[in-house]
């Protein structure tokens, strides 16, 4: 008997899922079939470049088992391009409906305790539009407060404003090309270790852990009982408010 199948954690959301060859009608092509997985691993050691150590504990399973899944996807695509077949993604939703339940149950009771217990050093940012309440799309918002803590004092705060997303310019959100897609905001935040607000892209997500700042989520509404939780350790980081959408 085979054993069962592993949750695997997936978190992209593709905006096209099939891809063929210009010219040729879908009934006299081949296909290869990327599962949902499949174009996960790719997504981690291909497009943001994790090790495939650090991508398989994203997706929350063994090494090797990246290493597998990641070699076949690149088989697919390989053999999709060179051989003129048609890639369909399968969305495979039973899982993502899995994965998704699973994940909100996990982060529902996931706090920030341990590391403000251990009394926790340095600057928090919290985004805002009117310096009281936390806001969602982090590109968007008109400014960010900014929270200097020594354990469970704070030490000062600033208003920092919006000056530095994409968003805020009116750009586009890949107007930097062959840059960072948040490079202004992560020059504008680097001297902080967490960043609060009520939602946010999976994609800035990424870009931010990747230089050292945690996003945390919260449905706290008012900036000043999102700072106590923090300070107390018991600010829930609610990861079902991840979109999986581009626009963030």
């Amino acid at each position: 008997m085979p054993r069962p199948r592993k949750y695997r954690r997936v978190c992209c959301n593709p905006s096209a899922y099939y891809f063929k060859p210009r010219g040729i009608p879908v009934y006299d092509l081949e296909e290869t079939i990327l599962e949902h997985d499949e174009l996960e691993s790719l997504r981690l050691a291909d497009l943001l470049a994790y090790s495939h150590e650090d991508a398989a504990k994203e997706m929350k399973i063994s090494r090797a088992t990246f290493g597998r899944i990641v070699e076949n996807a690149r088989k697919k695509i390989a053999d999709g391009i060179l051989n003129g077949k048609a890639i369909r993604i399968n969305g495979n939703n039973s899982l993502k409906k899995r994965n998704r339940k699973m994940q909100k149950v996990k982060n529902n009771e996931t706090t920030i305790s341990d590391e403000v217990k251990s009394n926790f050093i340095g600057k928090i940012a919290i985004a805002t539009n009117d310096q009281k309440r936390v806001t969602g799309h982090i590109g968007k918002c008109k400014a960010f407060m900014v929270y200097n803590i020594e354990g469970d004092k704070i030490v000062s705060k600033e208003l920092r404003e919006n000056l530095f997303t994409d968003h805020h310019r009116m750009y586009q959100h890949r107007g930097e090309s062959g840059g960072h897609h948040h490079t202004h905001l992560i020059e504008g935040l680097k001297d902080c270790k967490y960043l609060i607000s009520s939602g946010g892209g999976w994609r800035v997500v990424e870009d931010l852990k990747q230089h050292n700042i945690t996003t945390l989520f919260t449905n706290e509404n008012l900036i000043e009982e999102a700072v106590n939780k923090f300070i107390k350790g018991n600010l829930k980081n609610e990861d079902d408010l991840t979109c999986n959408d581009n626009e963030h």
